[in-house]
């Protein structure tokens, strides 16, 4: 699926991947899911990788993911 897809889908609260990350080595742990913050609705995107996690940035979610069709849900 497109990132767009995977956006509805990670802001419902499941954790999304792309498939690309799982052949990458050290990001087979790397999803993105959003969470609530400091609100009441799921408006900021968290980057988790293994038992790290942080605010979605520009060097964790680049142009090319963007772009991509190869997202799946990680459950």
């Amino acid at each position: 699926m497109t990132w767009w897809d995977a956006e509805i889908l990670a802001r419902a609260g499941t954790p999304v991947r792309r498939r690309s990350w799982l052949a990458d080595g050290g990001l087979v742990g790397k999803r993105i899911v959003f969470s609530a913050g400091a609100g009441t609705e799921r408006a900021v995107g968290i980057v988790r990788n293994g038992t790290s996690e942080g605010v979605v940035t520009t060097t964790a979610f680049v142009a090319a993911d963007f772009q991509a069709d190869d997202w799946e849900a990680a459950q």
